[in-house]
């Protein structure tokens, strides 16, 4: 095979050399397998990889998820809309694991769209890239295995709260206890176990919210996508959830859709979104755009 104009997968194949004495241990025959063979080839990508072993390529995002997770997020002239209006233009920016992003700007520029963008949902124009994988070349396998997205309309369904954590019989303490909402669960009879329903207000908005946040947080996404999460929740409380995430989930890289300066300063990088272009930089470097001090109603040289 031609290995000239493949995609390095990632800087840091030493991971995989690292595993190979050990990933016995954990992997089954074809994991491991793959593992010899990336560390053998370090320019072919995760699709070479599934295409050479003939295997699907969702088990070789699942392998690699297992190895070392998802490293980077690469987005690289962006355009994105619904219904074929464009509402983003050439968006792009690069986090690496553990970084976070806040997006911010006026009402209908685009936040949503961008969230919406990255959830590995729809088609787009451009490249989003999640460790080297294209997202809408494995769109689902990329999605179901590294992605999680909130959107800003929070759904209820006729299931217990562990169900509409975790959709499935799984262990969600951590979970709610990022969110804060475990005091509010301990107040049911069933804990965990109660009855919900999208028809009758068993939970308060506030607490609808957190629950959201709570099953965004499940099973430690790799990249983890939240609009407007903290609608309905105190700016307190919004404070608390976010140095939760951004202490315990250092693995992941957080994507949050969110207009509060007081939000916004604890986020590593910004991009504020105008009507048609852009600025991305820190909160420091965002204090010297004055469209920017409006939407948050600060003052230039206050960063604090």
């Amino acid at each position: 095979m031609d290995l000239r104009n493949i995609t390095k997968i990632t800087r840091n194949m030493t991971l995989y050399k690292n595993t190979i004495n050990r990933g016995k241990e954990y992997l089954n025959d074809t994991e491991f397998e793959m593992v010899r063979y990336v560390t053998k080839h370090e320019e072919r990508s995760l699709v070479e990889v599934a295409n050479y072993l003939n295997v699907d390529k969702g088990l070789v995002t699942r392998m690699y998820k297992k190895l070392v997770g998802l490293g980077y997020l690469e987005v690289n002239n962006l355009t994105f809309g619904f219904d074929q209006s464009f509402v983003l233009h050439n968006i792009s920016f690069h986090l690496n694991k553990g970084e976070t992003l806040g997006v911010c700007g006026m009402i209908h520029s685009g936040k949503s769209t961008l969230g919406a963008a990255l959830s590995g949902l729809y088609d787009y124009d451009g490249s989003i890239k999640l460790q080297g994988v294209e997202l809408k070349e494995a769109r689902n396998d990329l999605a179901n295995n590294f992605i999680s997205y909130a959107p800003s309309q929070t759904e209820i369904f006729n299931d217990t709260i562990r169900y509409n954590i975790a959709f499935e019989d799984a262990e969600v303490n951590k979970e709610i206890h990022m969110s804060y909402l475990d005091e509010d669960i301990n107040s049911f009879e069933n804990k965990e176990d109660e009855l919900l329903s999208h028809s009758i207000a068993n939970l308060s908005g506030g607490q609808q919210k957190r629950l959201q946040i709570s099953r965004g947080l499940y099973n430690s996404p790799n990249l983890i996508v939240m609009d407007d999460p903290f609608n309905a929740i105190d700016l307190e409380m919004s404070k608390k959830i976010t140095d939760n995430i951004i202490k315990e989930y250092k693995e992941s890289i957080f994507v949050l859709i969110n207009n509060q300066k007081e939000i916004l300063q604890k986020i590593d990088y910004i991009i504020f979104l105008k009507h048609d272009s852009y600025i991305y930089g820190t909160y420091e470097e965002m204090m010297k755009d004055l469209d920017f001090l409006k939407l948050i109603g600060g003052k230039q040289n206050e960063c604090n």
